[in-house]
């Protein structure tokens, strides 16, 4: 469990939020670009609060839908997070799935390479999140079928 903090946000933490804001929303517009001219699905943001060790701010999450079913919704973590520097939890409708932002190559997950964002699953090899890595995940935490993405 993370203690809020009652002090101010400090410039230092300021910074670290915001990059954190700013990989989110990246992640965001790929997850739209990926989607984009594939009538069966729509993005919605909705507002957000993230609560953590540096401080209390506001972050949209996102949500996805097929129709007018909601297949996943993004929802930011925090910034500050164990071995990583950014943290998404990815809701579907039968499971869930995160997303870990790491800023440079790590020993103790394979195949983080380079910086961005990555799938940490335990049953599988950690992959850096693309098109393909997210309908993976669909189908993983929504039973959603592919066809043919």
């Amino acid at each position: 469990m993370t203690e809020r903090s009652d002090f101010p946000i400090t410039p230092q933490d300021a910074a670290t939020i915001e990059t954190y804001r700013e990989r989110v929303h990246a992640l965001y517009d790929d997850v739209r670009a990926w989607l984009t001219g594939d009538a069966r699905f729509r993005c919605e943001q909705f507002p957000g609060t993230v609560t953590e060790a540096i401080g209390t701010y506001e972050i949209d999450g996102l949500r996805v839908f097929a129709d007018e079913q909601q297949l996943l919704a993004f929802e930011p973590v925090g910034a500050v997070v164990l071995l990583g520097a950014g943290l998404v939890h990815l809701w579907g409708t039968v499971d869930h799935a995160a997303l870990q932002y790491f800023d440079s190559p790590t020993e103790l997950f394979g195949g983080i390479v380079r910086s961005g964002w990555y799938w940490i699953d335990l049953r599988y090899d950690t992959r850096r999140f693309d098109r393909p890595v997210l309908f993976d995940i669909l189908q993983e935490v929504s039973d959603f079928e592919r066809d043919g993405c």
